[in-house]
């Protein structure tokens, strides 16, 4: 569930479920007011297409954060695969803040930042937990 175990370790994990589950929603009620007033707003079936594309990536990404959370609460951070998921979203965030900065009106650095501060935690967790595992493991 939501509910945190260990508060140090995934509290970070559950708040940022939280916000993606929260513009999934937006997203998702985005995607029907557009189907709905599609010739009003002489929208296309494609754009409108890719707002329920967009649904469907922020529940994979929800799922995946949920996931890292879990794993959070059993010390598995370290592990090969939860680096990676954590490398991931931080890089998904990084290049939709990207995407947010130079769309539609050329480079504004300020219009992605809140999905650079989203990408930090992640980015940074995948650093230290990739430390943490290569100081474990024995020389070779």
């Amino acid at each position: 569930g939501l509910r945190v175990q260990k508060r140090l370790k995934a509290m970070t994990y559950r708040n940022c479920l939280l916000l993606v589950c929260m513009g999934t929603i937006s997203s998702f009620m985005e995607g029907i007011f557009l189907t709905r007033y599609q010739q009003a707003f002489t929208k296309t079936g494609f754009e409108i297409s890719l707002q329920w594309s967009a649904v469907a990536r922020l529940c994979m990404i929800a799922s995946v954060i949920y996931s890292l959370k879990d794993a959070a609460e059993r010390d598995r951070l370290t592990g090969t695969t939860f680096i990676q998921l954590n490398a991931t979203v931080g890089a998904w965030a990084s290049l939709a803040g990207l995407g947010q900065a130079f769309y539609p009106l050329g480079f504004a650095a300020y219009r992605g930042v809140e999905m650079f501060a989203f990408a930090g935690p992640f980015l940074s967790k995948a650093f230290v937990s990739y430390k943490d595992k290569t100081s474990k493991s024995p020389a070779s």
